[in-house]
């Protein structure tokens, strides 16, 4: 038995996900990582796919790796529908995982180079009724709504967006699953984005930027069943809008489907492709600038490194050009192409 972990361990131990997916069937690793028993203190390939999220992140590396070879077969050429967007700001700091629960308290994230507060908007329950605060938005839905927002903005260089006439519209254009809790979470998460304040500092050689006003500026909603409120169109704040088409990070609208149920893998695979493309050499980021930029107020080490890890591997495994090396000390970043080329964007005022 010895024997065989030894030979398991040659096998997939030093190799990405990318090497395992192309030197072996996705029904090969799911069954390697089903039968896999992890060694205390150690976290190779094989010992994170072992772990809950490891055949979603095989599923997406396979994916990825067939989606290669068929642009390696075309003209390779990305129609513009294919990429997404998002504000270059968020790609330091993020929105919080799970609800902060007290509906007005604020939500901030202090690195060396950024701060990011975001405060919760409020809204009127019933006409002359009191407004009440609905809390900060927070994990996957907010993410996703606030990427859909972004991509259509610079996709149609105009900063109104039509989110759609009912939820199932949006939930089908966003490539979301249909269901009571997936509509729940996107009204909610649109409520709050909606209404919200963010405040963002960022510093950097010398120079600094200071952006503080809604991410919307105007709403447009109607009533549906239950006389539950769906917000159908929104205005970005001007502010807002030309920050996102002067600092616009591309990404893979494929990757963020795939990435839909973790919102620290969204951050990471933000945040990689904004850090990796600007690179001219290899880049040492220890555990504690990690851990304060995507730890997503996660406050002990011990509890931030297990769910990191498996995140990366997942961002990873949808960022295939990613060269990154995980070790020890942190996380090894070297430069590499970003996911999709950049387009000229159309420049303001």
């Amino acid at each position: 038995m010895a024997k065989q972990a030894d030979e398991q361990e040659d096998l997939f131990g030093t190799k990405s996900v990318h090497e395992l997916v192309e030197t072996h069937t996705s029904r090969e690793l799911l069954k390697a990582a089903s039968n896999h028993v992890k060694e205390a203190g150690r976290n190779n390939s094989l010992d994170i796919l072992a772990g809950r999220r490891g055949a979603g992140t095989i599923k997406s590396a396979a994916s990825r790796a067939e989606r290669s070879a068929e642009a390696l077969l075309g003209d390779n050429v990305q129609a513009e529908d294919l990429r997404s967007y998002a504000y270059a700001a968020w790609a330091h700091a993020g929105l919080p995982r799970r609800d902060l629960k007290d509906p007005t308290k604020r939500w901030t994230v202090s690195t060396d180079y950024t701060t990011l507060t975001v405060s919760p908007g409020i809204r009127r329950l019933t006409e002359g009724g009191e407004p009440v605060p609905l809390g900060v938005p927070f994990g996957s839905y907010a993410r996703l709504v606030l990427l859909d927002w972004q991509s259509e903005a610079v996709r149609n260089n105009n900063r109104h967006v039509h989110i759609g006439k009912s939820l199932s519209d949006a939930l089908k254009r966003m490539s979301l699953p249909h269901g009571s809790e997936a509509m729940r979470m996107l009204q909610e998460q649109t409520e709050r984005l909606a209404v919200c304040t963010i405040a963002f500092n960022l510093e950097n050689g010398g120079r600094g930027l200071f952006l503080n006003q809604p991410v919307v500026e105007a709403a447009e909603y109607s009533y549906g069943r239950g006389n539950k409120r769906f917000i159908e169109n929104v205005l970005l704040s001007q502010g807002y809008y030309e920050q996102l088409l002067r600092n616009p990070v591309v990404l893979d609208p494929a990757a963020i489907v795939d990435l839909r149920d973790s919102p620290t893998a969204l951050d990471i695979y933000t945040w990689l492709a904004w850090r990796l493309p600007a690179l001219k050499q290899e880049t040492r980021i220890g555990w504690t600038a990690l851990k304060a930029q995507l730890g997503g107020g996660a406050t002990l080490m011990k509890n931030f490194k297990p769910h990191f890890r498996p995140s990366l591997l997942a961002a990873h495994s949808v960022y295939r050009e990613a060269n990154i090396q995980l070790t020890d000390d942190g996380l090894i970043l070297r430069p590499s192409p970003p996911p999709m080329r950049r387009k000229c964007l159309v420049s303001v005022g």
